[in-house]
């Protein structure tokens, strides 16, 4: 029999779960939405809840779960077990997470970074073994941002907690305030959450409550100027983002998931046009931006990376 892991993908609005098996198949998953009260216990009693339950699926499919990884939002500390603080989970502040549940389930909890997750996703089952360097953006509730180099996932200067948090560097400064405090962050104008506060503070649909990506999405696919302008902004604060990205790092290749990229086709000409108009050390024909084929199961399938490697004693920071 395979081995069986639990893969969870923890975001600012959703919590998305899943049994894999080290083939890369996908058994069974489950989605909980969260619920945000301000209590840490009550945020662990949610995620406890929908593991118990995918445990309790699990059984009752003969799989023998023997670990679980978990992909958070936020900057974690992976060796530690800990959320260190997360702009988009307010309640998981300084948070063992990992201590905590496994103290509830009784089985070994790896965690890192969701970003991460995407990334080690795609390098185990997508586009991103094709590309030996290569960043990754998530574009979700927040905008997430992963780096891998020689195949690997870097996850920075050892106790850290973060690597290419390119959701928290300044496109525009002075500009649109980001819930990480800080003026003019991408995932102040890429992230569905940004998307939707840009919305409430000017009132851009009067006639309408416009409240997710994917509604906009379906307004932009009817031609709505509104829609099409909204991710236009978006695209090109990606753009420029992935322009001093590509600069400093040296590299050309990058993978974009996340809920928002459902909407790509409207972003990647305005990104496309900030590139060319914010990079001088590379030609836009030298880049390939691609976004992922596995949609939303790349974070789910690196969780479960996680918890293999965890399982056969590899780090996650090797």
């Amino acid at each position: 029999m395979k081995r069986t892991v639990i893969g969870g993908d923890i975001g600012g609005t959703h919590a998305r779960f899943a049994i894999v098996d080290e083939a890369k198949n996908i058994i069974s998953t489950e989605k909980i939405r969260i619920r945000h009260t301000g209590s840490a216990q009550d945020f662990l009693e949610q995620i406890v809840s929908a593991l118990e339950k995918v445990l309790n699926t699990a059984r009752a499919r003969d799989c023998d779960v023997q670990a679980i990884g978990l992909g958070i939002a936020g900057k974690v500390d992976s060796e530690r077990g800990i959320v260190i603080f997360s702009p988009n989970i307010p309640e998981a502040r300084n948070l063992t997470v990992a201590e905590k549940i496994c103290s509830r389930v009784n089985m070994r909890v790896f965690i890192d970074n969701d970003a991460n997750a995407f990334g080690r996703g795609e390098v185990w089952a997508g586009d991103g073994a094709l590309f030996k360097d290569w960043l990754g953006i998530t574009l979700g509730t927040g905008v997430g941002g992963c780096l891998v180099l020689s195949g690997k996932v870097w996850t920075g200067e050892e106790g850290i907690g973060f690597a290419a948090e390119i959701g928290h560097t300044t496109v525009y400064p002075g500009g649109l305030q980001c819930l990480c405090g800080k003026l003019g962050c991408l995932e102040a104008y890429a992230s569905e959450g940004g998307i939707i506060r840009m919305i409430q503070r000017q009132n851009i649909f009067p006639e309408k409550q416009v409240s997710t990506s994917r509604q906009l999405y379906e307004l932009a696919l009817t031609g709505d100027e509104r829609a099409l302008e909204l991710f236009k902004i978006a695209g090109k604060a990606l753009g420029v983002a992935i322009a001093n990205a590509f600069t400093l790092l040296g590299i050309r290749k990058a993978i974009i998931g996340g809920g928002v990229s459902r909407a790509w086709v409207f972003m990647e000409p305005a990104t496309k046009d900030a590139l060319r108009e914010h990079m001088s050390m590379l030609d836009l024909d030298e880049i390939i931006l691609k976004t992922s084929t596995l949609g939303d199961t790349a974070a789910l399938l690196g969780a479960a990376k996680l918890a293999l490697d965890g399982l056969a004693g590899t780090h996650p920071r090797k």
